[in-house]
């Protein structure tokens, strides 16, 4: 990798996403890999007008609008009865208030987009080790030995300032850290649960 251009690790949706952008402002963008295929994995995203119109922009408005679905409501169940709590209008409501569409998409069908609008190569089996900062940018390390350097352009980034592992499981919020009235309160000790269809495919969300 030469100086002046760009690594992007990881080929995801937010990876991809980056070095599309990346490319179109003009700039030389690598993208690095630790798997050794890009296989469908996921479920379903949803994406907001603000999401639509940063993909418009890229020229990425039409062909994920091709393999998404307007969602027409949303619907909120009771966890144990199924009956319907609450349910909100989205579709044609929703575009004419924030001037854009809420989509549903499946993760696969959206990556698969991604990844044709980047026609650049995708490192694979690159996984990242470490990374070490130099006089001129920043060297990759990775887990076969190899390594690369990346052009900083001129900035330092902050130092990390929360360390230890990622929690997994439901989160839970002391309710005095909310200080706008919840709109319904008994909402609180219930599971939104949704079905949708996208482009053929089922998606149960919890």
């Amino acid at each position: 990798m030469t100086a002046g251009e760009i690594a992007v690790i990881g080929s995801g949706i937010g990876g991809l996403a980056a070095a599309i952008a990346l490319r179109a402002k003009g700039l030389s963008v690598r993208v690095y890999e630790q798997a050794g295929s890009l296989s469908e994995i996921g479920a379903g995203v949803s994406l907001g007008a603000n999401g639509m119109r940063v993909l418009d922009a890229l020229g990425l408005g039409g062909p994920v609008r091709a393999v998404s679905s307007n969602l027409a409501r949303i619907c909120f169940h009771h966890w144990r009865t199924g009956a319907v709590d609450y349910q909100h209008p989205m579709g044609d409501w929703y575009e004419q208030r924030f001037g854009g569409p809420f989509l549903g998409i499946h993760r696969a069908d959206f990556h698969r987009v991604l990844r044709s609008a980047f026609d650049s190569l995708v490192h694979l089996n690159h996984r990242c080790t470490g990374i070490r900062e130099t006089t001129d940018g920043v060297q990759m390390l990775f887990a076969d030995g190899s390594s690369t350097r990346r052009w900083s352009r001129g900035f330092t980034a902050p130092t990390p300032s929360a360390t230890g592992e990622e929690p997994v499981g439901p989160a839970r919020h002391d309710r005095r850290h909310f200080t706008a009235p919840l709109v319904m309160p008994e909402m609180i000790r219930r599971w939104a649960i949704a079905n949708v269809t996208i482009s053929g495919r089922l998606i149960r969300s919890t």
